[in-house]
């Protein structure tokens, strides 16, 4: 009962089923979110492949999922985070937040069409911006991360900028 189930997102690709919904019915509520919903999730981390069918299908996600949608490094025209930054529980008497960060190599994969007015910040200065923000009101900060271990690549560019796969550098530089 104090687990918190998180998804750590590319939730509607790689099935024939989610990619037939995605297509042939943009405006209703994807099937991989009603059974997210029914097994408990509480948040789920967006991942590259939820912006395979563009803007107005992920904001279908967003209505229709009982959860937020986590992306802390997906900045907006102004700047600001286009998705929640973070989540906090109180589990077993502590205060506990899910910052969410995506891979930052989206636009390098993805149709500009499908992101377009975003931005996507480094996972590693986003954490070193939020982490600090939240370790006052939270005994524990968990990073989610929708992204592998350093020195992995899609076998594209041996080191792309911003790094898409940054866990280790994340655990190594960011601090709280």
């Amino acid at each position: 009962p104090e687990a918190i189930y998180v998804d750590l997102g590319d939730l509607v690709q790689g099935t024939p089923m989610s990619t037939l919904h995605a297509r042939e019915h943009p405006g209703t509520a994807h099937p991989m979110v009603r059974i997210l919903d029914r097994l408990g999730c509480r948040a789920m981390v967006v991942g590259n492949h939820d912006f395979n069918f563009g803007l107005p299908f992920l904001e279908g996600l967003r209505q229709a999922a009982g959860f937020p949608i986590l992306g802390a490094n997906v900045l907006g025209p102004t700047g600001q985070p286009y998705l929640e930054p973070y989540v906090g529980f109180r589990r077993g008497g502590r205060r506990v937040a899910i910052l969410g960060i995506t891979s930052p190599q989206v636009p390098r994969w993805e149709e500009p069409r499908n992101y377009a007015g975003l931005r996507f910040r480094d996972a590693v200065d986003t954490a070193q911006e939020w982490v600090p923000r939240l370790r006052p009101k939270y005994d524990a900060v968990v990073v989610a991360a929708h992204m592998g271990w350093e020195g992995v690549t899609d076998g594209g560019l041996e080191e792309p900028v911003p790094p898409e796969n940054d866990v280790g550098r994340l655990v190594r530089e960011v601090d709280g």
